[in-house]
């Protein structure tokens, strides 16, 4: 542990001696002796440096345009979340063709939420990046790291200042004397020390000035792991750590060790792979709540606009179930989404529903992405209510793994849907696979189908709930 910050010691104290020390140089040259009057002025730089260390965060943020960069980590993190890879899509088949066409639709909707969204998240990053700029988690390596090309920024700013200050002195000194208390500066009479001087400042304010560009670029890649509600992190960095967890739980011991020698040290062989393995899989945990708990806080936020719009539905006489389990509410005593899931699910609801309102100007493959889309949700939806109404009875461990046919047996089986909706979810599944799995097959769908199976799922939502309201009269 650090008796000095990085912070401290280089960002603020490195700059103070190095300006006692050009002045006790100076000091030397000029009366050929040291002033010992000089070390006063050292010890009272402890006063300026506990001011410079309470005004950093904020000459930080001021001067690094911290409120712009978390802007647009929050946009980068929103479009992580919204504009999910359609990479399931097999390349062999026209529907490729029409994602990439009917993308920049899906980033019109994006940007609708983000222009929602993101200022209302930025404010609180900002003060969250202030509050935590002395107390942060020290177990996340990477917030070491930031405070490295803090350290380097606020050393620019300082030495800005310094060497602006030690200019305008220089110049002055030109025409006059200057007494400091501690020690006398004497008017320079010779205009070549001058330029010498103003060549040497103008030199270290320019390095400065880019020291602080490249130090500022390189503290963005790492504020996401120090603010509490942002959730961006680059996916580089992101498949470099899985990685390195992975290689070293996979780490192929025969290379290294006969068999033998491995059964014989079997006890210091795991101790030592614990011991490498255990602080990045620490990290790891600790970095992916940070960002679930980011993610939860941002759909707070935006929830409060989405109830806003539930409401005015329900005046129409259109609120449905599938509002109110993207909303994060719970239906039925069980079913309920992460709130990870949320932004991401509310964008493809909200996606379709525009499509679907202007399905007659839609082309080809505007409407095959918004059947698409409507699959995903729909899937996703179907997945965990039957995972939540099961049980054990699907002998799965998350939504994911249940088999989309197989929940919608289920669902036939016990009740939850009529033989109608089972017969239009299930062709709504198979002309899905059919795109997928078979190449040349294009899609030839109505609006009136998609609003069917928004319907039909919208009623076993319902079902679902009146299931459990008369059972909890029973």
């Amino acid at each position: 542990m650090r008796l000095i910050s990085l912070r401290i010691s280089i960002g603020m104290l490195g700059p103070l001696i190095f300006q006692v020390l050009l002045t006790m140089l100076y000091s030397s040259i000029r009366y050929e002796e040291i002033n010992s009057r000089l070390l006063l002025l050292f010890l009272l730089t402890i006063f300026p440096l506990v001011i410079m260390h309470v005004i950093s965060p904020f000459l930080l943020s001021y001067y690094g345009r911290l409120e712009d960069r978390l802007e647009k980590l929050f946009s980068k993190g929103l479009d992580q979340v919204l504009l999910r890879d359609d990479s399931f899509i097999d390349t062999r088949t026209k529907l490729r063709e029409s994602v990439l066409l009917a993308q920049e639709d899906r980033k019109r909707t994006a940007e609708e939420i983000k222009e929602v969204l993101v200022p209302i998240l930025v404010k609180p990053a900002l003060d969250g990046y202030k509050d935590t700029f002395y107390a942060r988690d020290k177990e996340v390596k990477a917030n070491d790291t930031l405070d490295y090309y803090e350290s380097l920024a606020l050393f620019s700013i300082y030495t800005v200042v310094f060497f602006t200050v030690n200019l305008v002195i220089t110049w002055f000194l030109k025409f006059t004397s200057v007494n400091l208390i501690v020690i006398q500066l004497d008017q320079i009479e010779e205009w070549n020390f001058v330029y010498l001087l103003t060549i040497f400042f103008v030199a270290g304010i320019v390095l400065s000035y880019l020291l602080f560009g490249y130090s500022i670029e390189k503290m963005e890649s790492y504020l996401p792991y120090a603010v509490p509600n942002l959730f961006y992190e680059d996916p580089q960095q992101n498949m470099l750590r899985k990685e390195q967890i992975r290689s070293v739980l996979s780490y192929n011991l025969d290379s290294l060790l006969p068999r033998n020698i491995q059964r014989v040290r079997k006890y210091v062989i795991d101790e030592s792979i614990n011991q490498v393995a255990m602080p990045l899989l620490k990290e790891e945990f600790l970095i992916k709540s940070r960002k679930n708990l980011a993610l939860k806080l941002a759909f707070e936020e935006y929830s409060l606009i989405l109830a806003r719009r539930m409401k005015l539905r329900e005046k129409r006489g259109q609120i449905t179930e599938i509002d109110r389990l993207l909303l994060g509410e719970k239906i039925a005593g069980a079913i309920q989404f992460n709130n990870d899931d949320l932004l991401g699910l509310n964008m493809d609801l909200m996606y379709v529903r525009s499509q679907i309102a202007d399905w007659k100007e839609l082309s080809k493959e505007q409407r095959e992405m918004t059947y698409i889309q409507l699959y995903r949700l729909i899937e996703r939806v179907i997945k965990q209510i039957c995972f939540n109404l099961s049980g054990e009875e699907l002998e799965v461990n998350a939504p994911a793994e249940v088999n989309f046919f197989e929940g919608l047996k289920w669902l036939s089986t016990n009740g939850y849907m009529d033989k109608d909706t089972y017969s239009t979810l299930n062709h709504f599944r198979f002309l899905r696979n059919q795109v997928i799995h078979e190449p040349g097959t294009e899609i030839q769908v109505s609006s009136t189908t998609l609003i069917d199976v928004i319907r039909d799922t919208n009623q076993i939502l319902k079902n679902a709930e009146r299931k459990f309201i008369e059972g909890q009269k029973v």
